[in-house]
């Protein structure tokens, strides 16, 4: 049908823009502010994590689709504005420098 296909289209391109933007964070920020003899042990942590993270989204959204209705997406958007508070205000800057 129409509809299922297009849902499947757009949460393919919605993984593909997200790993060609945010989805490589964790490798970007462990290489920038760890000492090299240490990234590939943070990065494997760091991909963990985020591999974790959505395995539990995964697992927890159709609950908070069930429960939150039309408002599901509400606390993913109140992580995302943490992130960016987080980034803002607590990021280090890594320009011109090494770790």
């Amino acid at each position: 049908s129409l509809p299922g296909l297009l849902t499947v289209v757009g949460v393919m391109l919605y993984i593909c823009f997200f790993e060609l933007g945010l989805g490589c964070i964790p490798f970007f920020l462990a290489s920038e502010m760890i000492e090299p003899e240490f990234a590939g042990r943070v990065q494997s942590i760091s991909m963990s994590c985020n591999w974790f993270s959505n395995f539990c989204v995964g697992m927890l959204f159709p609950y908070m689709d069930k429960y939150l209705g039309p408002y599901s997406f509400v606390p993913f958007a109140v992580v995302l504005l943490g992130t960016v508070l987080y980034a803002i205000f607590l990021l280090p800057e890594t320009r011109g420098k090494t770790p």
